[in-house]
């Protein structure tokens, strides 16, 4: 469990493209300090189909001990971590996840972000009441750690990435966007920077792949130093 420093809101909104009406507003629900970090009230937005918000609101917050367990490890391997992480979840009208993918993660762990889709793909939710239905939600998690982090613009690491052969090829054969975020620490004995973790999402249901690809080939780039403990960059590619 993490300590009480730590802690997480999860940002809702709620729509239905279909049936008209005024969008439910968003609601940020803070976390009380002995609460887990993810017991939270998570709303619905849908783009079609009809799901129940408050069957969704009870199915993902009987979870999470599930999402808790995928993050701790996240913050044994990189106690910096924060982040905002938007979820696509498809579900078919037998209750079963069609798929599930993150449009936008922000958080820097791969193995964490790989984690949480399991948990979505394997559960059970509401069926949908009228065909295939969308649900979308987003988490943010935010930290306070006695350790600097400085923020990197994407031209901080972009010149680099573009002479990364196997990097470039990656998405060669892909569609869509990716968006990466990436943790650089100063490598010891090196006037470089090296990637200690990183994540990221794609805008296309099948783009977890390329995103693999394009992480694992990020691996061995020299990056330039950053001066603080830790450097953060967010960047979307192609560039």
């Amino acid at each position: 469990m993490m300590n009480a420093s730590r802690s997480v809101g999860l940002v809702a909104a709620a729509m239905c493209s279909a049936c008209g009406g005024a969008p439910l507003p968003a609601a940020v629900a803070p976390v009380p300090a002995a609460a887990a970090p993810f017991a939270e009230r998570v709303r619905v937005r849908q783009e079609f189909g009809s799901l129940d918000p408050e069957a969704m609101d009870r199915a993902f917050e009987a979870r999470v001990p599930e999402l808790q367990q995928c993050m701790d490890p996240a913050f044994s391997r990189l106690d910096v971590l924060s982040g905002k992480m938007s979820y696509e979840l498809r579900v078919r009208e037998d209750g079963h996840a069609r798929y599930a993918f993150f449009t936008e993660s922000t958080l820097g762990d791969r193995v964490a972000e790989k984690c949480i889709l399991q948990v979505f793909l394997k559960s059970r939710w509401p069926a949908s009441l009228d065909g295939e239905s969308v649900a979308k939600h987003s988490s943010v998690f935010e930290q306070e750690v006695g350790r600097r982090v400085e923020s990197w613009s994407p031209a901080k690491v972009q010149p680099t990435l573009r002479s990364a052969k196997r990097f470039l090829k990656c998405a060669q054969s892909g569609n869509g966007r990716w968006f990466i975020t990436a943790y650089i620490a100063k490598d010891a004995g090196s006037a470089h920077g090296k990637l200690v973790s990183a994540g990221g999402a794609h805008s296309e249901p099948d783009g977890g792949e390329t995103l693999d690809c394009l992480l694992a080939e990020m691996q061995d780039v020299k990056f330039p130093a950053p001066s603080s403990d830790y450097a953060k960059v967010t960047f979307s590619y192609p560039f």
